[in-house]
């Protein structure tokens, strides 16, 4: 008699993998435009402030900066307002509780 347990173990693996495998394939597969949004975008002239609410109220940590045209110019980001913005007024005091 031949102990197959070794054997019928690595099928089992092997059964697995290709399973997986195959669920990956499907997912690239998949047309990528039902993975795209549509980023929220502003003008240039558009004051920081207003572009703050507008993140906020978007949920989105970015904003595209276009031109008239839709060209991307450029992007604002969360990082931008701590290191640009928020740095700058630091030295004014601030309570973070009464």
């Amino acid at each position: 008699m031949q102990d197959v347990t070794a054997q019928k173990r690595l099928e089992l693996q092997r059964e697995t993998l290709i399973a997986e495998l195959q669920t990956s394939l499907m997912f690239l597969n998949d047309p990528i435009k039902h993975a795209q949004h549509h980023p929220p975008t502003c003008g240039p002239e558009l004051p920081i402030g207003k572009a703050a609410e507008q993140m906020t109220r978007q949920d989105s940590s970015a904003l595209f900066v276009t031109s008239p045209s839709g060209a991307v110019l450029g992007i604002v980001t969360d990082r931008d307002f701590r290191e640009r913005v928020a740095a700058r007024v630091s030295a004014t005091p601030i309570r973070f509780s009464r």
